[in-house]
């Protein structure tokens, strides 16, 4: 089967990531994912279309409910619970009180209680739905984020800056109130611009790894790009060689002297020769003072190689391929430059569990590799305490603080910097979160040549991240007039990612001095306070909406609990009238029953009394027989005749035995 280079590594990678049998299975998977990108792709494009061949349009009820349902996709149940209670919030009030009785707070089941309202919802907006008037197909707008909509309801006209106008200084309280209030809410916006940017994973997508085609530069004439890396001319100066031994050689007898530093720091301008350059990136290493205590591990390079995850490695050697792909000693697909950078990611990722692996970490991890070659731990530590020692580690923790703090940076300083670029940008809805991620990651090394890389990282183990920061300005002070004359947005997208990183052209050695001799580190310093206050701030504003949204949740079930409980009183004093109705009808069967009781009693003892007498009568009588029956035998035999039946006896003592029983029972 003919692939070309490129095709048969990805099949590789196939092979190896999801177990194949064959190479023929590689292509295969190979193909399935790419119909499957193709697909979404497509879909995602025909998506507007697809609302108007259904009769829809963006503003049907029916088209907002399904928006809601997506964002509840991934969601926690309590997450759930806050999204629903917004939306719930934002309904007029016959529909929130419809809400409201269909609430069943009896159910203990949140996801149960969740279903129940998302059902509800549905209902209300399919009933809306039916009254919907659709609105007409409007042309492309422009996009408007929140952050936008905020700017149009502040104040921000007559910014503070240089002006040959006439301008009438601040004489009142009240005006020099108005540019601090002014000055804040820039603040406040640039804020949230970056917060608002990349919360839920590690802007995965806006890091984009370069093919097998580095970007094209002026400086390809000039710049000498081998396996070696970066030389000017002026570096591969015999003397200049000398020179740089004799400043290692006297900093490390003596580390503490400030002279040598100084000395240090002006050679770095003059050029860093590679055969001293990995030498030279740990002798400024060590010169970095840490404001807190690096990070530490006891384990041996081998056993923190080994003890990287499966997952973490797979993500890794994904990675690799595309890192530095034209580079002789990273090029070859699996060979010593791809394992040896994936052994140091993968030894970092067990060393500083906090950070793990993230895109993009990979392009510092390889300039430092490069000088390392043969000592593949040595090049791990060097690249360690750039991570530990230089504050870079947050930037790729999972949560991204460290790069939110240094877009924020980045985007106040272009605004007090170069204030019309950032006006433009803002208008055109373009933060440094779109177009600067791969650059502050990657130290410009995803978009540059890697000669120019490795020289940005002379002055990045100098000077620390402040470097990045000079570097920026400088290629946007370069592209101010290209920038302010591109109107349309993917313009201006594509511009501020491909093109302005070539601004960095054969110039960029002769003006070593312009670019880096500026000092941003109080500036930068008073910008990472003003970002944690606000970062304090919107934390603070966040709970206390947190806050509240439990309450509104709370008081929606203490509602519907109040309205239980009425109706339970209400049965509760249903039950008390049938009690009190039951326990009069008790008593007066009682009473009844006492009455009929003692006239029983009565007639018992009326009875009682008859068959004493009739038993007195009754032996009287048997004597009264007894004697006549003896004087008939001696008489003259002739008969006696009696009025009194024998049997009236047995029925008299039958009526009294019924009469005991019926009082018994």
């Amino acid at each position: 089967m003919g692939l070309s280079r490129g095709m048969r590594g990805l099949c590789r990678i196939c092979v190896h990531v999801f177990g194949a049998v064959s190479s023929d299975m590689g292509v295969t998977i190979l193909h399935s994912i790419h119909k499957m990108c193709l697909a979404a792709y497509n879909q995602q494009k025909d998506s507007d279309s697809d609302l108007s061949n259904k009769g829809l349009c963006k503003s049907c009820p029916i088209v907002l409910f399904n928006n809601i349902c997506d964002k509840l996709v991934g969601l926690t149940a309590d997450e759930v619970v806050q999204e629903l209670s917004n939306v719930i919030e934002s309904l007029s009030n016959d529909d929130s009180l419809e809400v409201l009785q269909m609430f069943k707070p009896e159910l203990k089941d949140v996801n149960a209680q969740n279903s129940l309202l998302v059902g509800c919802l549905r209902t209300i907006y399919e009933r809306q739905q039916a009254n919907h008037a659709h609105t007409p197909a409007a042309g492309r707008t422009s996009r408007r984020s929140t952050l936008e909509k905020r700017n149009r309801a502040v104040t921000l006209t007559d910014p503070v800056e240089p002006s040959t106008d006439t301008q009438q200084p601040l004489t009142t309280a009240q005006d020099r109130r108005q540019a601090r209030r002014q000055k804040s809410s820039v603040r406040k916006l640039i804020y949230e611009s970056v917060h608002l940017t990349g919360n839920s994973s590690r802007m995965e997508g806006i890091l984009s790894y370069h093919s097998s085609e580095e970007p094209s530069s002026p400086l390809s004439s000039i710049i000498s790009e081998s396996s070696e890396g970066f030389d000017v001319v002026s570096a591969r100066d015999e003397i200049q060689l000398k020179h740089w031994e004799s400043l290692l050689d006297k900093q490390d007898q003596s580390p503490n002297l400030d002279s040598c530093r100084r000395d240090i720091e002006a050679a770095v301008f003059a050029g860093v020769p590679d055969s001293v350059r990995g030498r030279v990136w740990k002798t400024l290493s060590q010169m970095r003072k840490c404001k807190e205590e690096p990070l530490s591990s006891s384990l041996p390079y081998l056993e923190l190689v080994e003890g990287a995850e499966p997952t973490i490695r797979d993500a890794i050697l994904l990675d690799v391929g595309r890192t530095f792909p034209t580079h002789a000693y990273f090029r070859e697909e699996f060979g010593p430059g791809q394992m040896s950078l994936h052994n140091i990611l993968a030894a970092y990722s067990t060393f500083d569990s906090a950070v793990g692996y993230c895109q993009g970490i990979g392009f510092l991890a390889g300039l430092i590799l490069s000088y390392f070659k043969d000592n593949e731990e040595e090049g791990f530590n060097l690249f360690k305490d750039l991570l530990t020692r230089y504050g870079l580690r947050d930037v790729y923790k999972p949560h991204m603080s460290g790069l939110k703090l240094r877009l924020y940076q980045l985007s106040r300083l272009v605004h007090d910097r170069h204030f019309s670029i950032h006006e433009h940008l803002n208008t055109h809805e373009v933060t440094p979160s779109l177009y600067a991620v791969s650059w502050i990651m990657t130290a410009f090394s995803a978009q540059l040549p890697f000669g120019i890389s490795i020289r940005i990282m002379d002055f990045i183990f100098l000077q620390g991240i402040d470097a990045l920061f000079k570097v920026i300005l400088y290629t946007l002070d370069a592209s101010e007039a290209e920038i302010l004359s591109l109107k349309n947005i993917e313009v201006l997208m594509n511009y501020m990612k491909e093109t302005i990183p070539q601004k960095i052209d054969a110039s960029f050695e002769y003006r070593l001095k312009d670019i880096f001799s500026i000092d941003l580190t109080l500036e930068l310093r008073e910008l990472e306070i003003e970002y944690q206050v606000l970062h304090e701030d919107l934390e603070s504003a966040n709970k206390a909406e947190l806050l509240e949204t439990k309450y509104n949740l709370l008081k929606l079930q203490n509602k519907c609990h109040s309205n239980q409980i009425t109706q339970l009183n209400r049965e509760l004093e249903r039950s008390r009238s049938e009690r009190r109705a039951l326990t009069a009808q008790i008593e007066s069967l009682e009473a009844k029953n006492r009455e009929e009781a003692m006239v029983l009693n009565f007639t018992i003892s009326s009875l009682q009394d008859e068959v004493e007498m009739l038993g007195k009568r009754n032996a009287m009588l048997r004597t009264v027989l007894t004697g006549d029956e003896v004087d008939g035998d001696e008489g003259d035999g002739d008969d006696v005749s009696l009025d009194f039946d024998p049997l009236s006896i047995v029925n008299i003592e039958s009526l009294i035995a019924d009469q005991f029983q019926g009082v018994d029972d």
